[in-house]
């Protein structure tokens, strides 16, 4: 699970909001560009959450500010959920 621990530190609170609403607008440009990519056809499947975050995490990390860490803090259970691998 990734936790942003904000109680009682406003900057911390103030940037753990811009990156949700980061990653909530990558969501929909990522499921824009897949509908226009294959026709708006998706290829759902059974994948990792776990594995997900871990291969993106360092992707993200090129793209954000380096004053800025992230940690996480992920479940060793094997958490699956259907989605477009892309």
């Amino acid at each position: 699970m990734i936790e942003v621990a904000s109680a009682g530190n406003e900057k911390i609170a103030k940037y753990s909001k811009k990156m949700k609403d980061s990653a909530h607008r990558m969501a929909q440009l990522t499921s824009q560009l897949l509908a226009y990519a294959k026709g708006g056809k998706y290829q759902v499947e059974p994948i990792s959450i776990n594995d997900f975050l871990e291969k993106t995490i360092p992707i993200m990390r090129h793209n954000i500010n380096p004053d800025i860490s992230i940690e996480t803090d992920l479940t060793t259970e094997t958490l699956i959920i259907n989605a477009d691998q892309t």
